[in-house]
């Protein structure tokens, strides 16, 4: 299984550690988005991992655009073990949709 979405708590279990998470959220300059944007930071740093921009994608809180981020040749590069923090279900389910055509599959719980 490819577990490219979980939910947050997946991130924390012993037996499973993240090597990648990845940010979709919206316009940078929303309060909610740098609300969820902190809550990324901090789960990344329970994580152990380092930060990096090319993980971090600002974009409207739409399906559609996740949708389309997740079909482009910028997430061809995810693999086992890389997760993405989805900022409202939208943007989860068009992540979903975007990668399910490509072979990818996800965790069902």
């Amino acid at each position: 299984m490819h577990p490219l979405f979980l939910p947050i708590e997946e991130f924390f279990r012993d037996d499973y550690i993240a090597q990648r998470m990845l940010y979709l959220g919206g316009v940078e300059t929303n309060i909610d988005t740098q609300a969820r944007y902190n809550a990324y930071r901090d789960s990344q740093k329970k994580a152990f991992l380092r930060y990096h921009k090319n993980n971090v994608f600002h974009l409207d809180y739409i399906y559609e655009s996740a949708y389309r981020l997740a079909s482009s040749c910028m997430f061809d590069r995810v693999e086992p073990k890389h997760q993405v923090f989805a900022t409202n279900n939208k943007m989860a389910a068009g992540i979903l949709a975007g990668r399910m055509p490509k072979g990818f599959r996800f965790p069902t719980s």
